[in-house]
C-alpha cells in the first residue's frame, strides 16, 4: 500500500502505540518525513503525541534514539525531530537519571551530538539537563570519567575529549573538580590523558572555577611525589596554543563574523521598509519573515522572549520588533489576501500561502487587544482568516476562532464546508475541525449546517483514514439534524461502488434511526461480508458496538 506522505503511518502509530507495540518497535518507524512541508499525522505524532507518553516508556525510547544521525542535522525540517528528542531526553534524565547506570546515562546524553561535538539542543532542555547534573556532582564526575575513557584509544585524545564533553551540556563544574582531576592524574595510564587531567587541575586555579580544596602547594607536592611527570608542570607555565585549538577558535570566529554580517545585512535590508511594516503594508515575504522570527521558527535567531529573538535577528531588534508588533495586527485587514478558494486549493496541494502565518499571528494579537478588533473586520476577510486557521490546524484552537464559531456560525460553516469537502475529495486523512462537530457543544450551530453538507458530498471511495471523519459527521447529524441522515442513508446505501467499510456506517446510521425497518438489512450486509479488508474489520469494531449499545437490539440475523 502506497504511503507517499506518511499519513497512513502516522494514523497507525497513533492507534498502535503503546497498546500494541512497544517503544523499541515504535522507533523502527522513525524516519525523516517523506513530505517535509506537510505537518500531517506522522509529524504530529512524533512532535506532539509522543512527548506525552507515560514515563515508563521513556528508557526504551531514549535507548533507541542513541546514535540516530537525523538528530544531528542543522536543518529546518529536522529541527522538529531534534526538539522531540530534546524533550524526551530532558524528561528521561529528570525522571530516570538517578536509577540508571552511568554508562546508560552517558549514552543518553549523547543524543543529538554530532561527530564534532556540535549540539543543536533546545535551550530549555539543555538548561534542564545541565541543572540536573549540577546538583549531582558525583554523577557529573562519573560522566566526565567516561568521557576520558572514551578517548583512550583515540589517536587525538584532546580533540575527541572535546566531543565527548558535550554530554555535560555546559553544566557548571563541581566545586572540587580541580582536586578530582589531580587525583585522576595518578590513576590514568594514558600519558596524553593524564596530562589533560593535570592541565585541567591547574586551569581551575588559574580561572578560580572548581578549585575548592586545591592550591599551588598541593600541586607542587604532587610534582615532588611524581618526579617522572613533574616536567609537565613546567610545560603548563607556557601558554602554547595547540593547532586544534587555533582551528576551533578560527571556526568560532568565522561563525561569529558570519552571524554578525547576517544581522548587519538584515538590518540594512529591512530598515527602508519599516514604515510599511508598521502599517501592515510591507511585502508578504517580509511580513512572513517577521512572523517566523516572532514565533521562534528560525534556528539562527532563537530566544526565550520575542524581544530576544528580534535582537538575535538584526542589530535594530527593538525597532523592528515594535514595527512588527504594530504591522502584524493590521495584516488581517489587507485587501490583497488570497480568496478562500485559493487558500483551500493550496492546502489540497499540501502548500500554504505566505500570508497565513502573519495573518494568524495578527489575529491572536488583535484578540489580545479585545474581541471588538475581530468583529470590525470585513466579512470576506474573516472568511479568509477562518480558511487560514483551518488549513493550519496545529497548536491549540485560538480563542478568536472559537468566538467566530459561536458568534458567526454560518460564516465558519461555509468556509469549513468548502475546505473539508475539497480535502476529503482530494484523499487527505487530516481534516481540521471535523472532530469537534460531534463532541464539542460549542460547535452545535456550525455542525447543524456543516454535517449534512459534508455527508452529502462525502467521497464514496474513501480512504481508511477518512472513516473517522465519517463517523464524526454521522454522530453530529444524528444528534442535531436526524431527518437529514434518515433520507441520506437510503440514498447512500443504494450507491454503487461505495467501499464496504463506509457502507457499514450508513447501514448502522439507518438502523439507529429506524431499527424496525433497517436492522435486518444491517446484519444481512455484515453477514454476507467475509471481512475483505482490515479497514472493513476496523469499521465493524467502531460502529457495531455503538449501534448495539444505543438501540439495545440484538444481532439475531448475524447468528443465522
Amino acid at each position: 500500500m502506497s504511503d507517499d506522505d506518511d499519513e497512513l503511518a502516522g494514523l497507525l502509530l497513533r492507534h498502535l502505540f503503546p497498546a500494541h507495540i512497544d517503544a523499541k518497535t515504535l522507533l523502527r518507524h522513525l524516519h525523516t518525513p517523506k513530505a517535509p512541508n506537510l505537518l500531517g499525522s506522522y509529524v504530529w505524532f512524533w512532535t506532539h503525541e509522543i512527548l506525552q507518553c507515560a514515563p515508563e516508556h521513556l528508557p526504551l525510547l531514549l535507548d533507541g534514539l542513541v546514535d540516530r544521525p537525523e538528530f544531528c542535522f542543522d536543518d529546518h525540517y529536522e529541527r522538529r525531530l531534534n526538539t522531540m528528542a530534546d524533550t524526551l531526553l530532558a524528561r528521561g534524565v529528570t525522571i530516570h537519571g538517578d536509577q540508571i547506570t552511568d554508562d546508560r546515562l552517558f549514552a543518553w546524553l549523547g543524543i543529538g551530538i554530532d561527530q564534532h561535538g556540535h549540539m543543536i539542543r533546545e535551550k530549555t532542555q539543555q538548561q534542564t539537563i545541565a541543572g540536573w547534573l549540577e546538583v549531582r556532582p558525583a554523577r557529573y564526575k562519573a560522566i566526565l570519567k567516561l568521557c576520558f575513557a572514551q578517548c583512550e584509544r583515540h589517536e587525538n585524545p584532546a580533540v575527541y575529549l572535546y566531543v565527548a564533553e558535550a554530554r555535560l551540556h555546559h553544566a557548571a563544574v563541581p566545586d572540587d573538580i580541580g582536586l578530582w582531576h589531580l587525583w585522576q592524574v595518578s590513576l590514568t595510564v594514558n600519558e596524553a590523558l593524564a596530562q589533560i587531567h593535570l592541565s585541567k587541575a591547574v586551569n581551575t586555579l588559574m580561572y578560580q572555577q572548581g578549585a575548592t580544596g586545591l592550591s599551588l602547594d598541593i600541586i607542587d607536592a604532587w610534582g615532588v611525589a611524581n618526579p617522572g611527570r613533574q616536567q609537565w608542570l613546567a610545560d603548563l607555565l607556557v601558554c602554547e596554543i595547540p593547532d586544534w585549538r587555533s582551528k576551533q577558535a578560527s571556526r568560532a570566529t568565522a561563525r561569529k563574523q558570519q552571524y554578525d554580517e547576517t544581522r548587519r545585512q538584515r538590518t540594512t535590508g529591512i530598515r527602508p521598509y519599516l514604515p510599511a511594516v508598521r502599517v501592515g503594508n510591507a511585502s508578504v515575504g517580509l511580513m512572513e519573515q517577521l512572523a517566523n522570527v516572532w514565533m521562534n521558527h528560525f534556528i539562527d535567531s532563537p530566544g526565550e522572549t520575542i524581544a530576544e529573538r528580534f535582537d538575535n535577528f538584526c542589530e535594530n531588534g527593538n525597532e523592528v520588533h515594535a514595527a512588527a508588533d504594530a504591522g502584524l495586527r493590521l495584516c488581517p485587514e489587507r485587501a490583497d489576501l488570497p480568496t478562500v478558494d485559493e487558500i483551500v486549493d493550496l492546502s489540497v496541494k499540501q502548500m500554504q500561502h505566505r500570508f497565513r502565518l502573519p495573518c494568524l499571528l495578527g489575529m491572536d494579537l488583535r484578540w489580545q487587544d479585545g474581541g471588538i478588533n475581530v468583529d470590525h473586520l470585513p466579512e470576506e476577510n474573516l472568511r479568509r482568516l477562518v480558511a487560514f486557521r483551518l488549513t493550519y490546524g496545529v497548536d491549540k484552537t485560538p480563542a478568536w476562532f472559537m468566538y467566530l464559531v459561536q458568534q458567526r456560525p454560518a460564516l465558519v460553516a461555509d468556509v469549513l464546508s468548502a475546505y473539508a469537502s475539497a480535502s476529503l475529495n482530494a484523499g487527505q486523512d487530516f481534516v481540521d475541525s471535523i472532530y469537534p462537530l460531534s463532541r464539542d457543544p460549542e460547535y452545535r450551530a456550525v455542525a447543524t449546517i456543516v454535517a449534512p453538507r459534508l455527508l452529502e458530498s462525502f467521497p464514496k471511495s474513501a480512504r481508511a483514514g477518512q472513516l473517522n471523519h465519517l463517523e464524526c459527521l454521522l454522530k453530529a447529524a444524528l444528534s442535531y439534524t436526524p431527518e437529514n441522515p434518515r433520507i441520506l442513508a437510503k440514498k447512500k446505501i443504494a450507491t454503487k461502488g461505495m467501499d464496504e467499510a463506509q457502507k457499514v456506517y450508513w447501514h448502522a446510521a439507518a438502523t439507529l434511526l429506524d431499527p424496525a425497518n433497517n436492522e435486518a438489512a444491517l446484519w444481512r450486509y455484515v453477514g454476507n461480508r467475509r471481512v475483505a479488508s482490515i479497514t472493513f474489520l476496523f469499521s465493524l469494531v467502531d460502529v457495531l458496538p455503538i449501534a448495539i449499545m444505543t438501540m439495545r437490539f440484538r444481532p439475531t440475523h448475524l447468528a443465522s
